[in-house]
């Protein structure tokens, strides 16, 4: 439980980081 909790906290700051790039880009 603790390690998927711990993935999808990555997954989260990792989709963060790509929307934001994204956006700066437009």
């Amino acid at each position: 439980m603790l390690y998927f909790l711990a993935k999808a906290l990555c997954n989260l700051v990792i989709w963060r980081q790509l929307v934001s790039a994204f956006a700066s880009e437009k």
